[in-house]
Formats: C-alpha cells, sequence, structure tokens
C-alpha cells in the first residue's frame, strides 16, 4: 500500500552560519519534537551541511510550510521545494 508524503528539499551553505553550534542543538531538538509529534517520518543532512532532505507525513504543502518556519536554521534557507511522492515500503 502506498502512502502520500511530502518530501522537502532545502538548501544553504549552513558552514557558514556564524552561530551553528548554538542552533543545530535546538533544530535536532525541533526535528525530534515533530517527528515523535508524526510529522516528519526522516531528515536527512546533505553532505557538506549544504542542506536537508526533510520526508513528512503532512502532505498539506501550506502546512508544511508553517511547520519549516519553526525550525531555527529556517532563515538560512537558500532555497525550498517541495515534492508529493508515494511511499511504497
Amino acid at each position: 500500500m502506498m502512502k502520500k508524503r511530502l518530501l522537502v528539499e532545502t538548501w544553504g551553505d549552513f558552514q557558514k552560519i556564524p552561530n551553528l553550534s548554538e542552533l543545530m542543538p535546538v533544530e535536532m531538538s525541533v526535528a525530534c519534537e515533530l517527528r515523535d509529534k508524526g510529522l516528519i517520518e526522516s531528515l536527512l543532512i546533505k553532505d557538506g551541511l549544504k542542506g536537508a532532505y526533510i520526508v513528512y507525513t503532512e502532505t498539506d504543502k501550506e502546512k508544511v510550510a508553517e511547520i519549516l518556519k519553526k525550525l531555527p536554521l529556517y532563515p538560512y534557507f537558500e532555497k525550498i521545494e517541495y515534492t508529493l511522492v508515494d511511499k511504497t515500503y
């Protein structure tokens, strides 16, 4: 059975963020909270901290866009792309 998911890809050079070492633990805490609420299924950080792939169980783009704004790194996202996908397993 296929399940709809919203794949969010973000871009940014997070290594250039001056207070990254302070923001990352907060970012991960917020992401874990969203995971525990069942909103995020997976979070994959791109090599070199150049962005992330986030798989949301919520498929409404507007709702996910609002959720993204809760992430401390959100202001540093240079680009965000949303793709509705079918999860097969």
